[in-house]
């Protein structure tokens, strides 16, 4: 296995245009964010398969919302040079085909964790 000394794993470093709106912001505007909540922001646009449609709270598919954000993170996975990769990170994906029209996607994750609980494992 390849030694990962120099990873960057921030954030801004892999994601374009990802914003954290803290909570007791008050740049909120009118959006209906509530303010003593934090979030993370990632936009639309950014996901090749995932429309504004079907990522919208009313009418949007939570299947579209899960491939879409699942399928951005493995894409920007694999354009990230090999030397900026967590080792305790794993993305890969496999494509079934049934037919011209009819594929089974699956997109793996394998994430290294410490201790009992759901802390990531430092590099």
């Amino acid at each position: 296995m390849v030694a990962h000394a120099e990873v960057n794993v921030a954030i801004t470093n892999w994601i374009p245009n990802y914003q954290y709106i803290a909570a007791g912001s008050t740049n909120v505007g009118t959006t209906g964010i509530a303010t003593n909540t934090a979030y993370i922001c990632i936009p639309v646009t950014n996901m090749p398969s995932l429309t504004t449609n079907q990522a919208d709270e009313a009418a949007g598919d939570f299947r579209a919302l899960v491939y879409g954000v699942n399928e951005y993170f493995l894409i920007l996975y694999q354009e990230a040079p090999s030397s900026n990769r967590s080792a305790k990170l794993v993305m890969t994906e496999s494509v079934e085909a049934n037919s011209r029209t009819n594929m089974t996607v699956a997109i793996n994750i394998q994430t290294k964790l410490s201790g009992t609980g759901v802390t990531i494992e430092s590099e």
